[in-house]
């Protein structure tokens, strides 16, 4: 909550709001990670693990995005006791890219967002014993 009681934020000062209590936060609970794609594409993730989760929330992002984008809204639904993983689709952010060109967001084929592979099967916790059944996505969240 900012000092005027609301979970939203105006905004005037929201730079250093963003600067010198979201991203500190959210550094607490990051993880990075990449998976092979079905394809072999490498797809580069994030993840926000928060112990009391017993919500995953999966974060699809829009097109020419990427997740650092989404620090905002990952930061609500931590603090909303929520667990949230959000990945950069192929030719996005760190993912794997078909062109050279990093300014570029360039995709052969739209299929290839529609095999939503790898890290919305299930949401690990802290807590999660090597084994045992894992938090399945109880939301994703998508953004187009």
């Amino acid at each position: 909550m900012n000092a005027a009681g609301s979970l939203y934020f105006a905004d005037e000062g929201y730079r250093n709001w963003q600067k010198n209590l979201v991203e500190p936060y959210l550094k607490q609970y990051r993880k990075y990670g990449c998976f092979h794609s079905y394809d072999g594409a490498v797809i580069f993730y994030q993840q926000y693990l928060n112990a009391d989760a017993d919500t995953c929330i999966v974060i699809s992002h829009g097109f020419s995005e990427f997740a650092e984008k989404y620090n905002e809204v990952i930061y609500y639904f931590l603090q909303q006791g929520c667990s949230v993983y959000i990945l950069e689709h192929r030719g996005h952010g760190y993912s794997e890219r078909e062109v050279s060109d990093a300014q570029k967001v360039y995709i052969r084929n739209f299929e290839h967002y529609v095999v939503f592979c790898g890290c919305s099967h299930s949401c690990q916790t802290p807590s999660t014993p090597a084994g045992s059944q894992s938090l399945r996505p109880s939301s994703i969240h998508g953004h187009g």
